[in-house]
């Protein structure tokens, strides 16, 4: 994982150097949605290759359910 951080690392700072003088804040907010969509990419990669093996989407919604009824609760 630490080559897939570093290039999101490098990609990043290039991205913020070259667009947030054009476009201020919203740059910097897309750059940051870019490169953590990125990192999922790169980090469900990684799990699907080391694991073989990739989750059930039937627990998706107890696990909806459950995160609403924490949410609820707090």
């Amino acid at each position: 994982m630490i080559k897939y951080f570093a290039i999101a690392a490098l990609l990043s700072v290039i991205g913020y150097w070259w667009l947030i003088p054009l476009y201020s804040y919203w740059a910097a907010a897309w750059v940051t949605v870019i490169i953590e969509t990125l990192i999922i990419i790169f980090a469900w990669l990684v799990v699907r290759r080391k694991f073989q093996h990739t989750p059930s989407l039937k627990t998706f919604g107890k696990l909806l359910a459950a995160s609403f009824i924490m949410a609820v609760i707090l």
